[in-house]
């Protein structure tokens, strides 16, 4: 988890300790809270104040691990409230806005993760392009297959991240259907598989990508909102 992930993660975990509806699950249970069989049926108590610390000294190597002890608080309520509890239904409600409010942080780990794997897929092809001269006649036809050429410069980390949210933004059937079509158009190889976008950006090229980019810009903008930076 790198930096800025992490400070969008205490972000969250802010919002979701100020909400009234979460005050149960801010600070750890205690043997003389009134529930003197809690820790015989919980075996792995969590709360929110913990994760947070956790978060400020850089505890969480990835973001599935912070998601994992949040998610570990609800299903601690529901299960030792049981499922038709009270309480358990306000888990329920906070697991919601969590998944909510997390969503900043799911686009910069998505835009991390995409901009990791397109560096390392071009320093494999800029390899394959190279190989030493006892291989050379038998890589060269892969490395050709493979080596990008395209002049445009590859999407950063950040441009991933507002690609993303940028796509979150125009959710509608009819956005949906423009992007399908400019995919179609500039790979028809790629077969979504449905009428809604769910792709690996890691297999969308370059100029695909841009056209997407380009597109999303000038939608965003003839509605009057702007393309995130």
């Amino acid at each position: 988890m790198n930096d800025e992930i992490r400070k969008a993660a205490i972000k969250v975990m802010d919002l979701i300790i100020a909400h009234p509806i979460a005050n149960d699950f801010i600070e750890p249970i205690k043997e003389n809270d009134g529930m003197p069989d809690y820790f015989e049926i919980v075996k792995n108590p969590q709360d929110l104040s913990t994760i947070k610390t956790r978060l400020s000294d850089s505890k969480y190597s990835n973001v599935q691990q912070w998601i994992d002890d949040v998610e570990l608080v609800w299903s601690n309520a529901e299960q030792y409230y049981g499922a038709q509890n009270h309480n358990a239904s306000i888990a329920a409600e906070c697991r919601r806005l969590f998944t909510k409010y997390k969503r900043s942080v799911d686009a910069l780990s998505m835009g991390t993760w995409c901009g990791e794997v397109y560096r390392l897929r071009s320093k494999l092809y800029d390899l394959m392009g190279q190989p030493p001269a006892r291989v050379k006649q038998y890589a060269s036809s892969l490395g050709a297959a493979h080596t990008m050429k395209q002049n445009m410069p590859r999407f950063t980390e950040r441009e991933f991240q507002s690609f993303i949210a940028a796509s979150e933004m125009l959710t509608g059937e009819e956005d949906q259907k423009e992007m399908l079509k400019i995919i179609d158009e500039m790979q028809p190889e790629i077969d979504p598989g449905t009428a809604e976008i769910h792709l690996d950006l890691t297999k969308l090229s370059l100029p695909t990508l841009y056209a997407l980019r380009d597109y999303m810009r000038t939608t965003l903008e003839k509605r009057g909102s702007k393309y995130p930076e």
